[in-house]
């Protein structure tokens, strides 16, 4: 994914430029079909799930020990359908996880595109998340093939600031420096 990650204090990863923010949402915008349909996946897979904890009944076995007491070390059928249950909340706790970060990333990334204006809007939703080519998306909006490439940069750019805001603003730091007293002095 990103060759300039680093992790800081927090365990967060952290990026080193700006770019790699910009990069980050062309990544999300031509995925986000698949994170659509990623989350209706894991839903009907999490519906099998509970369907198949609700056949076991719930039956909950005590286990007081993982040692087998008798020399054959089989276990109940209650004992079975409560490890098997066990197993099926474990995964649909993974799925929930999974689905749950999905639909952050899904609604940050429509939060930041409703910010846009409509048109730079379109430009993106046609070109990077439908696909269409520049001069299928130049032929729906009123821009030359060029110019949505310049809204479409903007775009990216103004999204990559609402969901990165910490590089963000490191991105404008590089932009100004601070002039000391003592330089002040020399210029005047």
């Amino acid at each position: 994914m990103l060759t300039n990650e680093v992790i800081g204090e927090d365990g967060q990863t952290i990026m080193r430029k700006y770019n790699d923010c910009e990069q980050l949402v062309y990544q999300y915008l031509r995925n986000y079909s698949r994170f659509q349909s990623q989350v209706k996946s894991l839903d009907m897979e999490a519906d099998g799930i509970r369907e198949q904890i609700k056949e076991l009944g719930g039956l909950k076995a005590v286990c007081y020990d993982t040692t087998p007491v008798s020399g054959g070390g089989a276990t109940s059928p209650v004992e079975r359908a409560a490890e098997q249950a066990d197993r099926l909340e474990n995964k649909l706790r993974l799925l929930s996880v999974n689905r749950k970060r999905i639909v952050t990333l899904l609604q940050r990334l429509d939060g930041a595109m409703e910010t846009l204006d409509g048109v730079d809007r379109q430009i993106l939703e046609l070109r990077h998340i439908r696909g269409c080519r520049w001069v299928q998306v130049a032929l729906e909006v009123p821009y030359s093939e060029h110019g949505c490439q310049i809204h479409a940069r903007k775009a990216v750019r103004q999204i990559a600031a609402i969901m990165f805001p910490a590089q963000s603003a490191e991105a404008k730091d590089v932009d100004f420096f601070f002039i000391g007293e003592e330089t002040k002095a020399r210029i005047q």
